[in-house]
């Protein structure tokens, strides 16, 4: 999935300060149109973040109301129900 999109793309921002995500971008991360995104930055470092304010499983890329933080990242309860077995 990652390795479907150059990690490193060049997009302008459009006269509302828009800007594209590649599509391979979006597949690997799980967004969907209309997924919410929080963006917070670092001004000194140039820097600016992006996450999907509701998380996808880290294993299978699913969305669930009772996902579950382990981590750095999250698991959805189907496959947390895979891994006990």
């Amino acid at each position: 999935m990652m390795e479907d999109f150059e990690q490193s793309r060049i997009r302008a921002l459009d006269d509302q300060g828009r800007i594209e995500l590649p599509p391979g971008l979006r597949a690997a991360f799980g967004w969907d149109t209309g997924t919410k995104l929080e963006l917070s930055s670092d001004v000194i470092g140039g820097t600016v973040y992006m996450r999907a304010l509701t998380p996808n499983c880290s294993l299978c890329r699913g969305k669930s109301e009772k996902i579950v933080k382990i981590g750095l990242g999250y698991v959805c309860p189907d496959c947390i129900a895979v891994i006990r077995v």
